[in-house]
């Protein structure tokens, strides 16, 4: 198949999912082998900034995060924290190379903790990822 074919062959592929609404996520952790459907989580994103050392000069990156509901990330059968090297397959975001969903990694970044409250009544983990497929 031609590269302009495959590349159509995706964007209606993601044309499609779009109309039928976002696919669940999975969110997992390797060192117990649980993973847990998630309906109502959702992309989101945080902007880093650190200071180098020239004067003036700094880096900001933006990394992809998650917002998953508290009372959704239940493990084996119990409500769970985020913890680092946990992580989410999103079904949304396909890899252009290989179509496969791509898989974001809880790290930390720029010193900040995996995982923090988004909101005053804590009912929403943001969890911060790092894409690794």
């Amino acid at each position: 198949m031609g590269l302009l074919a495959a590349g159509m062959k995706a964007l209606l592929a993601r044309q499609a999912a779009a109309a039928a609404g976002p696919l669940p996520l999975t969110y997992s952790r390797a060192s117990t082998g649980q993973s847990v459907g998630l309906t109502n989580a959702w992309p989101g994103t945080s902007e880093f900034t650190r200071e180098t050392k020239t004067p003036g000069a700094s880096v900001s990156t933006a990394e992809r995060d998650y917002l998953v509901p508290v009372a959704s990330l239940v493990l084996g059968g119990s409500r769970t924290l985020p913890q680092k090297g946990d992580q989410v397959t999103d079904p949304n975001v396909l890899d252009p190379q290989t179509g496969l969903p791509m898989v974001f990694e809880l790290m930390t970044s720029n010193g900040e903790p995996v995982w923090r409250f988004s909101d005053q009544q804590r009912t929403l983990y943001r969890c911060h990822t790092k894409r690794v497929t």
